[in-house]
């Protein structure tokens, strides 16, 4: 969980595989949400209007090199919860309010990282 607690916080340069990018094509891409995995754990990062961010670091291990499907659900209406499924099964939940995004999210991308011209939200660490 350090680990993610790290990436979230942007303290140094690592590849960081996307499960998914919603970026605004307004303003170079830097509102929107990603999902993008930092060593075995996955992050997930809103950035909205006005410089507001959220993140949310999961705290279940992934394996590497192993394939499983995964869904991340958002519900406003349930207090705004964030759940981590894993083949199927919910395996994590929190509460997570999302920045107000201004704008439309012209760019998408699932799975697979987002070409250099739209470096995403962690425009810090190497793609």
């Amino acid at each position: 969980a350090a680990a993610a607690a790290a990436a979230a916080a942007g303290d140094r340069e690592a590849h960081m595989p996307r499960l998914f990018s919603f970026l605004s094509t307004e303003e170079g891409g830097r509102q929107g949400v990603e999902a993008y995995f930092h060593g075995q754990f996955l992050v997930l990062e809103a950035n909205g209007a006005k410089g507001q961010r959220a993140s949310m670091p999961f705290t279940h291990p992934f394996k590497l090199k192993t394939w499983v499907n995964i869904a991340v659900e958002y519900s406003p209406a349930r207090n705004h919860e964030v759940r981590l499924y894993v083949d199927g099964v919910s395996v994590e939940s929190h509460r997570m309010p999302l920045p107000q995004v201004r704008g439309s999210l012209g760019f998408c991308c699932v799975g697979t990282n987002p070409p250099a011209a739209m470096a995403g939200l962690q425009r810090r660490r190497r793609q």
